[in-house]
């Protein structure tokens, strides 16, 4: 076996990166009062109301991988801090942003470029463009392709 110096390890550098951008992004979050984990929450509900679809509890919970009661304690803290707000839509109950929600919103988009250029800060605009284009390489190779998932499921 070949010994990988922690430095070189890409697995490892990868792993330091994520965890880098999670701290990072629940610091930012609780600066605003909130949560990491409502700021991811306010922010799929956001990004689903925007291309028209209706978020319900059930829905975090799979998205998330999170229990009911998990998301039953978190949603109520969020609407008590007027962060999001329940609609009712004939017998389904949606979830959207409240007033206070859009404004974090806002406030997370600002965050989010903020992060973007401090992990972009020393790529010129060539090396940015191939740095995304080789994270999307990579990405695709754990894409399964319906022939593989096929196989692998006979």
């Amino acid at each position: 076996m070949t010994y990988i110096k922690k430095e070189d390890d890409i697995l490892y550098l990868i792993r330091v990166l994520n965890k880098q951008l999670y701290l990072d992004f629940n610091k930012r979050s609780e600066e605003l009062g909130i949560t990491g984990a409502q700021a991811r929450i306010l922010l799929f509900i956001h990004h689903h109301n925007e291309i028209g679809e209706n978020i319900r509890q059930v829905d975090i919970e799979k998205h998330f991988n999170l229990s009911k009661s998990t998301v039953s304690g978190i949603i109520k803290r969020m609407e008590k801090n007027q962060i999001i707000k329940k609609v009712q839509e004939r017998s389904a109950i949606y979830l959207v942003p409240d007033e206070r929600g859009k404004t974090i919103i806002d406030s997370l988009a600002v965050n989010r470029n903020l992060v973007v250029e401090k992990l972009l800060n020393g790529l010129d605009e060539k090396e940015r463009q191939v740095f995304i284009n080789n994270i999307k390489k990579v990405l695709s190779n754990f894409e399964e392709t319906e022939e593989e998932t096929h196989v692998a499921k006979h």
